[in-house]
């Protein structure tokens, strides 16, 4: 009797498997790489969406009082670092910039912060202009701030610029 002799071929051999693992190697560093993109986009996606909701939301408080108030300080050749006015219902107020946040002062009660500890303004400068009452101008303020995010891994600064046409009218605040 003769003994047949059956070959069994099922499997993968070496090649094959260290192939397949070399290609699932590709696909997983590729997809590892979007996704670790990806998370940097989004950390400075909200480290730029804090900073520019903190300098809007200062910016238009300060515009609000702006536009109602008549400032006391004289032109300024874009040096101010801070600004006085005087608005008719509460009297006068200040903004300056400390330790890297707006203060508020309100009738030299103490200051407060209206802008939040996440940003850092590292420059406000408030340039007036049409205060004397020569130029037949109306009185502009100009505010330039450069503003950092602090405590993000993805760092991102905003320079932000406007202007504002102050609204004062009345004649109860003339010399």
């Amino acid at each position: 009797m003769r003994k047949k002799i059956i070959s069994d071929n099922r499997g993968f051999t070496i090649v094959e498997v260290i192939a397949a693992v070399f290609v699932f190697s590709v696909i997983v560093v590729a997809v590892g790489g979007i996704f670790v993109r990806s998370l940097q986009i989004e950390r400075r996606n909200l480290a730029a969406q804090k900073v520019q909701e903190n300098t809007l939301r200062a910016f238009e408080m300060m515009a609000r009082e702006i536009r109602v108030s008549r400032i006391t300080v004289e032109d300024s050749s874009c040096l101010a670092q801070s600004i006085s006015f005087v608005r008719p219902d509460i009297g006068t107020v200040d903004y300056t910039l400390s330790a890297g946040q707006i203060m508020r002062n309100e009738n030299s009660a103490g200051a407060t912060a209206i802008t939040s500890s996440d940003v850092n303004f590292s420059k406000l400068i408030f340039c007036i202009s049409g205060t004397t009452a020569s130029d037949q101008k109306p009185v502009r303020v100009t505010i330039l701030a450069e503003v950092n995010s602090i405590g993000s891994i993805e760092a991102y600064q905003y320079n932000i610029q406007t202007t504002i046409t102050s609204r004062d009218l009345s004649n109860d605040f003339q010399n």
